[in-house]
């Protein structure tokens, strides 16, 4: 069985009317990142995500705790084991998360001229990430067939994007269950 490490971009920003003007690295970014575009319509950039762990599914404020799903979390031999080589980003992620001054020293490394005052708060989402139970990120889509039953366990950030893929590949597996089925009466 496995569990999710969920994270939380708890703190997209939107900056009003900046450019960044600038590339940005080849490596992702954790504690905010300028996009441009996605805020206010072409033209407005948005700042984030910031990556933290939730202590619920569904949990979009910072307030949001259920103790069962956190508890699952935290049982989930894999999560601990990424949870003790990546405490200190996770911690890193929190207090840019919690200290506006934090995340705009972070936005400052990309984006020298942006000001604390620049940022507005903007939306956040909740993301699962599955983990492995030695700790290893899944990264792809997981796909398991159990007796009458398609699960889709992972979908990373580009899952809107490849809905359409994830869907021909459910699609096809439930052909082939249908085929073999009726095969067998």
């Amino acid at each position: 069985r496995r569990h999710p490490a969920r994270d939380r971009d708890r703190d997209r920003v939107r900056l009003r009317g900046r450019d960044p003007g600038q590339p940005l690295p080849p490596e992702p970014v954790r504690g905010g990142r300028p996009l441009r575009g996605v805020a206010d319509g072409p033209g407005g950039v948005e700042a984030g995500p910031n990556a933290v762990f939730a202590f619920k599914r569904e949990g979009y404020k910072k307030t949001d705790i259920d103790f069962g799903d956190l508890w699952n979390s935290l049982s989930w031999p894999g999560f601990r084991k990424i949870a003790l080589k990546y405490w200190q980003t996770g911690i890193g992620e929190y207090y840019r998360s919690y200290s506006k001054s934090a995340f705009t020293k972070a936005l400052q490394k990309l984006v020298p001229d942006i000001k604390k005052e620049d940022l507005l708060p903007a939306g956040s989402g909740v993301r699962a990430q599955a983990c492995d139970r030695t700790g290893g990120l899944v990264d792809d889509f997981k796909i398991i067939e159990k007796a009458g039953i398609i699960n889709i366990l992972n979908a990373p950030s580009p899952a809107a994007t490849s809905s359409l893929s994830i869907g021909q590949t459910v699609a096809e597996l439930a052909i082939s269950r249908m085929e073999r089925t009726s095969n067998a009466l």
